[in-house]
């Protein structure tokens, strides 16, 4: 995951505070960590093409604006 110090402790305690079973309290501490970046990138990742929808239609319907006045 290359993460640095920090990075690695905002996720340890961003995992730690998810914590709402004793079954989720059996899993190791890197497993939770894992999980934890992997939902955050997913999350990411997400918004990123919600951004890209949003801009390609705002284009699109640019377009269609100046059609419509010609």
């Amino acid at each position: 995951m290359c993460l640095d110090e920090v990075k690695s402790y905002i996720l340890v305690e961003r995992s730690c505070k998810h914590d709402s079973s004793d079954l989720v309290a059996l899993e190791p501490l890197h497993l939770k960590v894992m999980l934890q970046y992997y939902i955050e990138r997913q999350c990411v990742l997400k918004c990123t093409r919600q951004i890209l929808m949003l801009s390609l239609y705002v284009k699109m319907t640019q377009k269609h604006i100046k059609v419509l006045k010609r």
